[in-house]
């Protein structure tokens, strides 16, 4: 519904809302109803959207659209010490983010505020202590700013009166742990082990793969034989698998990989007789996608625990690939593009790990 004034209704994820015209510059264009979209409720939030439109036109507006909330809508919808609904319907208003950010990031927050043993808006403090003592660092940064912006909106939006969370202490900005690449005999040994594995044999071609083009895992998961050029020669990067939802790549740019004899021997023992072209090209033991939690959690921890190496995670395959093109004097900037990083990226967090044997002399 659309007024002289605009003064629109909407309903994301099937919750009301009314948005005022962007020419008033207000802080916050909505007002949440917090109810859902049934007749009854789109009939109140049409009333009010008119009583709006008549104030805009008499100039009697309420800014601050408390006038509305106390006329309309006289008990909050959400209780002000219901940590998870205030966050539940902040979610609900994001329509902006990507369908990922609502399945993944979200989820880990409500995961984080059902281990909380705090539950009420009124125990921030005991909230924030626990964050800090039960979380990383990392970790709990995110779950405070997260619970900031889900206050805020609230506050804004006249569900609660105060945001408690506002003051947040400073976080220690976190330096990236340096890339722990394997060495070229480690590589051999994975691969090995993998390949005389009874349980796990089936992701030795995933393992090789990830090793010989430093793809992200979530990208190699989500390659389909659409994405390999009929003579092997190309691999295209457009697309990721995160839990399961495909989306684009981390960069949301497609990238062009060009293949080696040895890429291309491993496409051949793997390429199907018959195939369809949204096949995928690594798919899981039983036919689906791989699971990289499990894959990560089953197969290569098992595997690795098994052998005289220090543990680490798949993604030090990547950092592997990379340290060995460097090493070999392959550019920045084209492992760069190879591996979808920014050369900056590249000389920030490789430059000391690569291994150059000899120093150069000037002949």
């Amino acid at each position: 519904m659309t007024n002289h004034f605009l003064i629109g209704i909407e309903s994301p994820h099937g919750r009301l809302r009314i948005r005022v015209p962007r020419t008033l510059q207000l802080p916050n264009r909505y007002l949440s109803l917090n109810l859902s979209d049934t007749p009854d409720n789109r009939h109140l939030a049409e009333t009010i959207a008119q009583r709006m439109s008549d104030d805009l036109a008499d100039g009697s507006f309420d800014r601050s659209f408390k006038t509305y909330v106390s006329k309309f809508l006289p008990h909050k919808p959400v209780a002000p010490h219901q940590l998870i609904e205030i966050f539940d319907s902040y979610a609900a208003s994001r329509t902006d983010l990507s369908s990922t950010t609502h399945a993944i990031d979200f989820a880990k927050i409500r995961r984080k505020l059902h281990r909380c043993p705090y539950k009420y808006l009124s125990q921030s403090e005991h909230i924030k202590d626990w964050a800090l003592m039960q979380l990383s660092a990392d970790g709990a940064k995110r779950f405070l700013l997260q619970l900031r912006a889900a206050s805020h909106w609230a506050k804004s939006s006249h569900l609660i009166d105060d945001n408690p969370f506002c003051d947040l202490p400073k976080f220690k900005k976190t330096l990236p742990a340096a890339p722990a690449p394997f060495t070229c005999c480690e590589q051999n040994l994975i691969i090995d082990a993998f390949e005389k594995s009874h349980t796990y044999a089936y992701y030795t071609e995933f393992v090789k793969f990830l090793f010989f083009t430093g793809a992200r895992p979530s990208e190699a998961i989500a390659l389909n034989w659409e994405h390999i050029s009929p003579d092997l020669k190309i691999i295209t990067f457009s697309q990721a698998v995160v839990e399961g939802i495909r989306k684009d790549t981390k960069t949301h740019l497609p990238r062009r990989f060009p293949t080696n004899s040895t890429l291309q021997q491993l496409f051949e023992r793997i390429r199907p007789i018959r195939y369809k072209p949204t096949q995928a090209v690594f798919p899981g033991p039983k036919g689906s996608l791989i699971q990289q939690h499990n894959f990560t959690t089953r197969a290569w921890r098992t595997t690795l625990q098994a052998l005289p190496l220090r543990y680490r995670p798949p993604y030090s395959m990547r950092h592997t690939f990379i340290t060995t093109c460097l090493e070999k004097g392959v550019s920045v900037s084209q492992v760069a593009y190879w591996v979808g990083n920014s050369p900056k990226t590249i000389w920030q967090h490789y430059a000391g790990v690569i291994c150059i044997q000899d120093v150069p002399t000037c002949d």
